[in-house]
């Protein structure tokens, strides 16, 4: 899922952030693989994702 912050106001940004994506990560049970992935992209000069690992409960 992902939230756009300026759908309906231009420009508008949340923590400087215009959008944020949520990822359930079912089929990881580390919870750790995005994160490493998308930091050896960042390490290699390739554009990526910034990650921030959280926990949910509904």
């Amino acid at each position: 899922m992902k939230v756009r912050f300026d759908e309906h106001v231009d420009g508008q940004r949340f923590y400087r952030q215009k959008r944020l994506g949520f990822h359930a990560m079912m089929g990881d049970p580390t919870k750790v693989h995005a994160s490493i992935t998308y930091g050896l992209y960042k390490d290699m000069g390739v554009s990526s994702s910034a990650t921030w690992p959280s926990t949910t409960r509904s």
